[in-house]
């Protein structure tokens, strides 16, 4: 007896499904194209790098200290001067405001030339057939031919584009606490500024002395022991009454305000104000932003922000052209 169900058929037949991949072909043949155009266009840019670099101090926080650190600051190289490394060729061996390499690259910068803003070199943006040769300008050492050098791949002028502190800086605008060149030079720097930066300088030449400088550079700061002697200034610190610097951290806004930030957009709005990465659009890398340049911004909630002609940090007044070169070592206090 015949089944009153009639069987459907399964699957597809051949030609269904080659008539199925003949058109995905052609929609990837039309779309692709337009996707490859816009990739440049988004991708090789000096706010883009800010970014990318926010996401690599974020993912290293995340994964390589309990307290949630993100890396320290690079300073001085392992092999300390040129002349502690033979052989090697396009060493800078000044002192780095930038992420410590040793930490990051290759791990987590898996791509040196994001350290490069465009812009800084005369470089268009969308064209990254231009950065040839660029190896030198961040200091990537090479062997000069001889074979001796130790140190091949080490990434020595990592600040070249953009500065890192890797502390927490809140105190920075023209209204706040301000040191004098005479204040400044007592501490044997070469220029005034905010007192919470000429303090943290005078932190970073007194680390360049200490017997571990690395472990100086990933703890949080006394701020009064840093300021000129005899000064009179209070609550110089990161939030409103502090004296402390802090290492940037995931969950640091909590330490900066006496309110309650128990929601997400709270927390978001708190790290909005709170500076981790900018550019120095002058090239020059003994200097802080000049005040009428426009100065790209990586906030610790990962936007990125233009800022000029506001008198804004890192272009405000006090901060703008401050020299951030750091003298000889000395002992620490």
């Amino acid at each position: 007896m015949r089944s009153l169900f009639v069987s459907r058929r399964e699957g597809l037949t051949l030609l269904e499904l080659l008539v199925i991949i003949g058109l995905i072909v052609i929609l990837a043949a039309i779309l692709l194209p337009g996707l490859a155009n816009d990739k440049p266009r988004n991708r090789f840019t000096c706010p883009n790098h800010l970014k990318q670099l926010g996401i690599i101090c974020k993912m290293y926080a995340g994964e390589h200290t309990s307290a949630g650190l993100c890396p320290r600051i690079h300073g001085d190289e392992t092999f300390g001067s040129a002349s502690g490394a033979p052989g090697c060729k396009f060493i800078e061996d000044d002192f780095d405001y930038a992420p410590d390499m040793r930490a990051i690259y290759p791990e987590y910068l898996s791509d040196p030339l994001i350290l490069v803003c465009p812009k800084a070199f005369g470089l268009r943006e969308n064209h990254r057939s231009e950065w040839r040769g660029l190896s030198a300008a961040i200091g990537q050492i090479e062997d000069d031919g001889s074979g001796r050098c130790k140190y091949r791949g080490l990434i020595t002028n990592a600040d070249s584009s953009y500065i890192y502190f890797g502390w927490v800086v809140d105190k920075v605008e023209d209204t706040d606490p301000y040191l004098s060149d005479a204040d400044a030079s007592t501490l044997s720097l070469s220029s005034g500024g905010p007192a919470q930066i000429v303090a943290l300088i005078n932190y970073l030449q007194t680390g360049r002395g200490s017997p571990n400088p690395a472990k100086a550079y990933d703890e949080d700061i006394e701020v009064p022991k840093y300021l000129p002697p005899g000064s009179d200034l209070k609550n110089v610190g990161n939030g409103p009454a502090g004296d402390t610097l802090y290492r940037i951290r995931e969950g640091v806004e909590r330490l900066l305000t006496t309110e309650t930030l128990n929601s997400p957009g709270a927390a978001r709005r708190a790290q909005a104000k709170i500076p981790v990465l900018f550019d120095r659009t002058d090239h020059d890398p003994l200097a802080a932003p000049k005040r009428d340049q426009r100065v790209n911004v990586l906030y610790l909630d990962g936007h990125v922000e233009a800022v000029g002609g506001t008198g804004k940090f890192p272009v405000s007044k006090n901060f703008a052209g401050m020299t951030l070169a750091l003298p000889p070592p000395h002992e620490t206090p």
